[in-house]
């Protein structure tokens, strides 16, 4: 199966980042520096491939919500010793 280098580095800033904390669409085009459409794109690319999901909703100003992304639980970033 052929794979996009750019694409997988991508996918992993993105998830990166997400390990960090849970973000918004908007919060990642911001945080990694690229375009909505690019984000929309790996998100769904995630979100298929079942690395991410958005279990809760963050409500904008104007009481707008939008999906909260964070990695599955498979994918987090687990603390303390490893045996």
């Amino acid at each position: 199966m052929l794979t996009d280098p750019l694409l997988e580095q991508d996918c992993q800033r993105l998830l990166k980042r997400l390990q960090e904390a849970p973000c918004t669409h908007s919060e990642l085009t911001v945080a990694l520096r690229l375009s909505s459409a690019r984000i929309g794109f790996l998100l769904e690319t995630l979100q298929q491939r079942g690395r991410i999901h958005a279990p809760r909703y963050a409500t904008g100003r104007q009481g707008d919500t939008t999906p909260l992304w964070e990695p599955k639980p498979t994918d987090a970033v687990q603390d303390g010793p490893h045996a």
